[in-house]
């Protein structure tokens, strides 16, 4: 039986540790969405007592973490097999995203351990948490909808170099917001916070998350704007289609 050769068998490796990888991720955000689901169950059909943070928990991790985290992946593996590895489930998208999201969760149980009788109590309305969460659900939809219409031409990284089949996409929800996969990550970010209750994440985010996107989508319409990607179409483009975004022509 002859060896294999070293390249291919470093490939086989790297392929094997992907796969291993993007299991356990999918595994433990599964637990978590059960978790979640029990938790709403169980408030639902008395299993355990109400309390004002048991459902707009539930559903902030069902929406902007499990639904958030899957959804990207899955996008990725059906229409962008160019961004179909671990990172694509955006859980470790940067260390900014990661202390943010560690914010939140403190926040949120700070104040609800040390102002018990404060403005988290707003969330006993049932009606605020459901409508919260799916306005928040609605936003990151957009998002969806603009990676599943783009297929291969949305890229998680801003593309320097104009491949064959990059083409300039117009239509669908792109003919309402210029960067709709922005615009849904923006208040997806934004309404998170107002469905938790975090009046101090809620202002840091936005501010954040605005200031991150300003830069981002000026960084990425030179680049678009410039003979080698769109030129003279692109800023036609821009001229007829806003961001959705405040302040963000």
């Amino acid at each position: 039986m002859s060896q294999l050769d070293p390249a291919l068998w470093a490939a086989i490796q790297k392929h094997r540790r992907i796969f291993v990888d993007i299991a356990i991720i999918a595994f433990v955000l599964g637990i978590i969405a059960a978790a979640s689901f029990l938790g709403l169950v169980g408030v639902v059909v008395g299993w355990w007592a109400w309390h004002p943070t048991t459902v707009a928990f539930a559903l902030y991790v069902l929406t902007c973490m499990v639904g958030f985290h899957m959804s990207e992946f899955l996008v990725a593996a059906l229409y962008r097999p160019h961004d179909t590895h671990p990172k694509a489930f955006m859980i470790y998208h940067s260390p900014a995203f990661m202390i943010a999201t560690a914010a939140a969760l403190v926040e949120f149980f700070v104040e609800a351990w040390l102002v018990p009788a404060g403005w988290k109590l707003f969330v006993t309305n049932v009606s605020f948490t459901i409508v919260a969460a799916l306005a928040v659900s609605a936003f990151y939809g957009v998002r969806v909808l603009a990676m599943v219409q783009c297929g291969s031409n949305f890229s998680l990284e801003i593309e320097t170099t104009h491949r064959k089949d990059h083409s300039l996409v117009t239509s669908g929800v792109f003919g309402y917001f210029r960067h709709p996969s922005y615009f849904g990550w923006f208040w997806r970010t934004v309404l998170s916070q107002v469905l938790l209750m975090n009046p101090i994440c809620l202002v840091g985010f936005t501010f954040v998350t605005w200031k991150f996107f300003v830069q981002r989508i000026e960084e990425e319409e030179q680049i678009l704007s410039s003979e080698e990607f769109f030129g003279e179409k692109y800023v036609a483009f821009k001229k007829s289609v806003g961001t959705g975004i405040p302040f963000i022509a």
